[in-house]
């Protein structure tokens, strides 16, 4: 897991990515204490949060056993159902994001990736490949029992503001939105002067102006 380079891209001009090399060295050493972070660790996730000329972008990179509570492809009716509903609740980032009431933010758009996802995405649109598709599934449970399959999500929110320059923090419910999941969230936010880098372990406000 990595902070997402198309964040800094749509958030900042080049000079202030120069401004920014010249005061973020705390963040650096930060970011390097928790380069633990980045290998697939159950209960774990990053959460990046930029602000961009007309608002945020927010991404999440996670274990999908955080979400779903499984990383196998789903093989059953009740895998399917318990990814379709995680994905539905991921998509109201209205309800688990929260910026400064004064910046009047409204989700624009979401993108949710993961192997798990397209592979339900594909079962229920796809019949014609359904004997195909169980097949995959089958050696993929097997995986999942001899504890070899790893997956993850990427989740992308984009919220537009009637005035983004007000955005001076940002509410986070993931703790509680999903309360088996994290256990540990590494926050990587970025506005328009300012950089840095807090760990949440429960819901809680990031500042985007420390």
């Amino acid at each position: 897991m990595r902070l997402s380079a198309s964040l800094i891209k749509k958030s900042l001009t080049t000079s202030i990515v120069s401004s920014l090399l010249l005061c973020n060295a705390a963040m650096a050493a930060s970011h390097s204490e928790h380069t633990q972070h980045d290998a697939h660790e159950h209960g774990v996730a990053r959460l990046t949060i930029a602000t961009t000329d007309d608002g945020l972008e927010i991404g999440l990179e996670s274990p999908a056993a955080n979400l779903f509570g499984f990383e196998h492809l789903a093989s059953t009716g009740e895998d399917h159902h318990t990814i379709h509903s995680a994905v539905e609740t991921l998509k109201k980032g209205n309800e688990i994001f929260y910026a400064t009431a004064a910046a009047v933010c409204t989700q624009s758009s979401v993108e949710v990736e993961s192997a798990q996802v397209k592979a339900h995405d594909h079962e229920k649109h796809g019949d014609e490949d359904h004997d195909h598709g169980k097949h995959e599934e089958h050696a993929d449970h097997d995986d999942h029992e001899s504890g070899s399959t790893h997956n993850d999500v990427d989740v992308t929110w984009n919220f537009k503001c009637e005035k983004p320059s007000e955005i001076k923090r940002v509410d986070i419910r993931l703790f509680s939105t999903f309360p088996k999941g994290f256990e540990t969230i590494s926050v990587d936010w970025i506005s328009a002067d300012k950089a840095g880098n807090v760990d949440l372990s429960a819901d809680g406000m990031v500042l985007l102006s420390q």
